[in-house]
């Protein structure tokens, strides 16, 4: 399942980290559940697309622009509508400075044949 899911939710991904970087916050939550949960260090469970917009324009306003990662894992339920990634996360302000390690956790969800982000926990 790891092996079919891999490349798929390594699109969307990429797709949802280049809507950040670009400023495209409406975009990013676009690719969320609308009743998806976002779980951030030191801040209660954030709902739906509203939160993910908002968690994006905080994290804009640190000058943390720059996102690279390297996806450790991705499994799949056997149904194939849900699925998890691991991935290690490395966020820099645009100028290089301010970097950040960390670590992600993503549930995906299928809608449609299109998978969404219904849990994102990081640290």
């Amino acid at each position: 399942m790891a092996s079919d899911l891999s490349p798929v939710i390594a699109e969307r991904y990429k797709t949802l980290n280049a809507l950040y970087e670009s400023g495209d916050y409406k975009g990013v939550a676009a690719c969320y559940t609308s009743d998806c949960q976002i779980l951030a260090p030191g801040k209660g469970i954030q709902t739906g697309h509203d939160a993910v917009e908002e968690a994006c324009k905080a994290l804009s306003k640190t000058g943390m622009k720059t996102l690279k990662y390297e996806i450790k894992d991705v499994r799949g339920c056997s149904s194939g509508e849900l699925a998890y990634m691991i991935a290690s996360v490395s966020m820099a302000k645009t100028d290089g400075s301010g970097n950040v390690e960390g670590k992600n956790l993503v549930v995906w969800k299928k809608i449609d044949g299109v998978f969404y982000v219904a849990v994102d926990m990081f640290n």
